[in-house]
């Protein structure tokens, strides 16, 4: 996705992301996997120089790390700094973008509630 001039936001979860569905291996009965834990989600995201990125949980409790790769730089941030987020104003500031094109990678841990928000200031967020 590119990113518009102005703060953006990416929800991860939620109305438009749909549950997976699919079959149990063993019985072969149909299964949905609600929640969407253990999945991996991949966003390329350009347009992100200088932008900051925050995390906002919109469902409830939520604990997680969030792999990020910015050109040659790469890191994992633990969102909360290991406590669980509940409080949807409050958004922990996880990285200062350097290059156009960010690769994020997130994993909802167990117990964690979807939708969450990717945040992507311009300039410095108050």
């Amino acid at each position: 996705m590119t990113l518009p001039a102005r703060t953006a936001r990416v929800t991860v979860g939620g109305a438009p992301d749909l549950p997976l569905r699919g079959r149990d291996a063993l019985t072969g009965d149909a299964q949905t996997l609600l929640g969407n834990f253990g999945v991996l989600y991949t966003l390329r995201v350009r347009g992100a120089r200088g932008r900051t990125l925050g995390f906002s949980t919109r469902g409830g409790r939520y604990r997680g790390l969030l792999d990020v790769r910015d050109g040659t730089r790469a890191a994992t941030r633990l969102i909360g700094q290991g406590a669980a987020l509940t409080d949807p104003s409050v958004l922990p500031l996880l990285w200062r973008a350097r290059t156009d094109t960010l690769d994020l990678r997130l994993v909802p841990a167990s117990g964690s509630n979807l939708p969450a928000a990717l945040v992507f200031y311009v300039g410095e967020p108050r």
